[in-house]
């Protein structure tokens, strides 16, 4: 660690090793709505370049049984991170192999899948996240926030990269905890940075406040929730006056709360309801003979379950709380995972994933909610429990539910934010997972062994007419 930590690639980007995937449009089913946008190679990262003239050889899969994609991963795969839209195409980070070890990388696309490039930012372990990237509005600009190793524990050093020119920015200490999650968004002029650290036996969040054109100074730095809470799993994203923070709120219940989701009277038993700005409560003084609090014993199977909702707070450009915190899931939901968006006309669109199994393995009810200025807006819950364990995804105008086995879950949002359409298996999609979109175009993932291609398909709306056939590539010279 010592090593990796006073490692610092001061050079400047070098290309990682990328190279076209023999797969091509053999994995995208023929029938449905969504149909590769360009006939060509799926673009590719972690895959060493094939020799010219070598004819390409289709990964050896049981084509009778649809495999599990983590059974299309070899060890040492290549991981990507959060996508997002970019003015010229898409971008996201990277974590895989290199030269010399484990690194972080920047891959852009551009919107039609093709002109993929992969920047090495700098040597990484293993055992940490990729990076997470922001574009800026216009010509602004990419951002970069990416965790190192450093002397106190882990830093999340930022980078922006114009074109060809890399700025390094200021490194921001991250702390010693197991939590890894950190999220990034920028405006036209500023930027902030968030993450959860560890304070005694909770979690705090924190935000970071930078501006675009120095980037290497942090000009505020504050905790984000009260020390009475214990928050987790940060999420920013920018809005027309600031930003919208969200995190995970939990809570304990005991056994005796577990027997049942309902209240001896009939009514839903309330989930806890404190927020960020709610007082702390007055601790009343305890009675000589009044008993203890039934622990849950796990030993006679019953098992701890921690509620969890989710809270977001509004911030102002600098990173400043500039409203109260609200709870934006209804009492009695436990949240397992979650994702947000902007949506229309300045609001935000969240979605989560409510599973009250003890380890979330049941698949769930996906649930989303629209959050304006006036408070909650309009809201949309699935009908029946998904197919899927994945984190539902929020990408720019879709909802993405990515499922081990088969193809994901996949709907069009209307002008509220929520699905307009059913959210079901999209076939086309084949093994790909969306991980990022603008507009009727989708940016496909799909593991291949060490490797991750990637392909833009088109879509249209459930019921329309199949889209054209893809524009053939051009000949190489």
């Amino acid at each position: 660690m010592g090593a990796a930590a006073l490692y610092r690639c001061s050079a400047g980007p070098e290309q990682a090793t990328v190279a076209p995937s023999a797969s091509t449009s053999a994995t995208l089913v023929a029938s449905g709505r969504c149909k590769p946008v360009i006939d060509a190679p799926m673009f590719s990262i972690g895959a060493p370049s094939p020799k010219p003239g070598a004819e390409p050889v289709a990964p050896d899969l049981d084509t009778e049984v649809e495999p599990d994609r983590d059974d299309l991963l070899a060890p040492f795969a290549v991981v990507i991170g959060r996508a997002t839209p970019t003015p010229t195409g898409f971008a996201f980070g990277a974590l895989g192999e290199s030269e010399g070890g484990s690194a972080a990388f920047l891959v852009t696309l551009g919107a039609d899948g093709t002109g993929g490039a992969a920047k090495k930012i700098f040597r990484s372990r293993a055992d940490l996240d990729p990076p997470v990237v922001a574009a800026a509005p216009g010509d602004g600009g990419l951002f970069v926030a990416a965790l190192e190793p450093n002397a106190s524990g882990r830093a999340i050093r930022l980078v922006r990269f114009s074109g060809d020119d890399v700025t390094w920015g200021a490194e921001i200490d991250e702390g010693r905890d197991e939590s890894l999650a950190i999220d990034l968004a920028v405006t036209e002029r500023r930027g902030v940075v968030v993450w959860d650290a560890a304070d005694d036996d909770r979690s705090v969040v924190h935000v970071a406040g930078f501006t675009l054109d120095k980037v290497g100074e942090v000009v505020s730095r504050r905790p984000a929730t009260a020390k009475e809470l214990d928050a987790d799993s940060p999420r920013v994203v920018a809005a027309e006056r600031g930003f919208y923070l969200a995190y995970l709120v939990h809570g304990a219940q005991s056994r005796r709360e577990l027997v049942g989701r309902r209240t001896p009277d009939g009514g839903d038993k309330p989930a806890p309801t404190a927020t960020s700005s709610a007082p702390k409560p007055k601790k009343k003084p305890k009675k000589q003979d009044e008993p203890e609090p039934e622990e849950v014993d796990e030993s006679r199977g019953g098992e701890a379950i921690s509620a969890s909702w989710i809270e977001v707070v509004p911030l102002d450009e600098t990173g400043a709380q500039s409203s109260e915190a609200l709870r934006v899931t209804p009492e009695g939901v436990t949240v397992i995972a979650f994702d947000m968006a902007p949506g229309p006309d300045g609001s935000l669109v969240v979605v989560y994933r409510d599973d009250d199994a003890p380890t979330g393995g049941g698949g769930g009810i996906v649930r989303m909610v629209n959050l304006r200025a006036g408070g909650l807006g309009a809201s949309y819950e699935s009908e029946d429990p998904l197919p899927s364990d994945g984190v539902p995804s929020v990408l720019g105008g879709w909802l993405a539910v990515p499922t081990l086995a088969g193809p994901d879950l996949l709907a069009r949002l209307g002008k509220d934010g929520l699905p307009a359409e059913l959210l079901a298996r999209e076939p086309s999609l084949g093994r790909g997972e969306p991980i990022a979109a603008t507009g009727s175009r989708l940016l496909l993932a799909e593991p291949q062994g060490a490797a991750m291609g990637f392909r833009v398909v088109e879509c249209s709306e459930q019921g329309s007419p199949p889209a054209p056939p893809p524009i053939p590539s051009a000949s190489p010279p």
